[in-house]
């Protein structure tokens, strides 16, 4: 006997969602923007040979700000509604100064690129020097939503000697379960001896028990 996941879950929306596509310092379909912007960089990863490195550090008191971002949308163009949708990533924390912060955020677009429905800016703490995961789960696509923006932003406040400095790594946008189907677990075989099943069968057929 075994026991198979019933499910398959919904291929990831975003596109390389770890990074291991690029130029340089740049990841291919991601926009990294702001007064100090994210790099792509093989110095640390969570998996693969790339993530994106994030080093704010304020001159003086002049706060700084770093933003990644993509627009993802579906391989049939449009959103299904019906389904919740998950947002997780992994970070790595190498240090962290005073008044600096880290957050994600999700926005639904229509089929114009237009804004439907946005999530606020969601603060997220993680562990220096471990890779930690962060989703967001149970996400609904409101009625006519075509795509969604993903967007990551890190920044310090006007504070002397502000900083902040972590790696962003695996990136992924799915629906359906939030978890991917896992190999198949194989169940030991138990007998007894009161009571007994069977039935006629035919060549070549699955036969799948279950208890109710």
């Amino acid at each position: 006997l075994c026991m198979r996941p019933g499910f398959l879950r919904l291929p990831d929306l975003l596109s390389n969602g770890s990074f291991e596509r690029g130029q340089d310092t740049v990841a291919e379909a991601w926009r990294s923007t702001g007064s100090q912007p994210l790099a792509r960089s093989r110095v640390d990863a969570h998996n693969g040979s790339f993530s994106m490195h994030c080093k704010l550090s304020n001159v003086e008191s002049t706060p700084v700000e770093s933003l990644l971002s993509q627009i993802v949308q579906s391989r049939e163009g449009k959103i299904q509604t019906e389904d919740t949708w998950t947002l997780s990533f992994r970070t790595k924390t190498v240090n962290t100064g005073p008044s600096y912060i880290q957050q994600y955020q999700l926005a639904w677009l229509d089929e114009s690129g237009q804004t439907l429905e946005s999530l606020p800016f969601i603060p997220f703490k993680t562990r220096p020097g471990v890779w930690q995961k962060t989703s967001g789960s149970g996400l609904l696509a409101p009625e006519g939503a075509f795509g969604a923006l993903i967007r990551f932003r890190f920044v310090t406040g006007a504070v002397k000697n502000g900083h902040g400095e972590v790696y962003l790594d695996d990136v992924e946008f799915t629906a359906g379960n939030s978890a991917l189907p896992q190999a198949p677990t194989t169940i030991a075989p138990e007998t007894s001896t009161t009571s007994r099943l069977s039935w006629h069968t035919r060549p070549n057929w699955i036969y799948l028990p279950f208890e109710t």
